[in-house]
């Protein structure tokens, strides 16, 4: 698949490429080409969003807000959030955060049930990963201890009820 933002915007002269690009197994793929049935993936409106002219981005932002608003899954959407926040200020760099979030309605969203519950279990999987890293880091210390006062590891399995093989893990051998 080659994705180019219009049909001008692909280069002419391919040599190298010549043979796979004239095959049936390269499909172009033109940006301002696309219609709604087309874009039904957010994935594909994103791309629209990233070439669109600065007069055609409030719809686009638009469309990919009301996806977002109508997602099931709330991390997608909030991913999805995310990423039109982030392509806009590429795009707008005059602009601060703020002041994206304002033009494009962005603060709207964040308010939403859907985006509050996204941002919160983003904040629990982050704690969650945190403490298993803590643990983990705790367990290997203490085994690393352990094996400094000359217990084996088989008894150092025993007593933290682990598995050899972690424990030998742990201990970096």
């Amino acid at each position: 698949m080659a994705v180019f933002a219009n049909r001008a915007a692909e280069p002419r002269l391919q040599p190298p490429y010549q043979d796979l690009l004239a095959s049936p197994r390269v499909r172009r793929i033109y940006l301002d080409e696309l219609t709604a049935t087309d874009a039904a993936a957010p994935g594909l409106t994103l791309l629209q969003l990233v070439t669109a002219q600065k007069t055609e981005t409030p719809g686009l932002v638009a469309e990919l807000l009301q996806r977002a608003r109508r997602q099931s899954d709330s991390e997608r959407a909030q991913v999805i959030v995310e990423l039109v926040e982030e392509l806009l200020l590429r795009r707008f760099t005059q602009l601060n955060r703020e002041e994206v979030r304002r033009m494009f309605q962005l603060h709207d969203l964040r308010k939403s049930r859907v985006w509050q519950e996204a941002h919160q279990q983003g904040i629990e999987k982050g704690i969650e990963k945190g403490m298993e890293k803590g643990m983990t880091q705790a367990r290997q210390e203490f085994v690393h201890r352990l094996i400094a006062k000359g217990k084996p590891l088989k008894e150092i399995a025993e007593l933290l009820e682990l598995p050899l093989a972690q424990v030998r893990r742990l201990a970096g051998r």
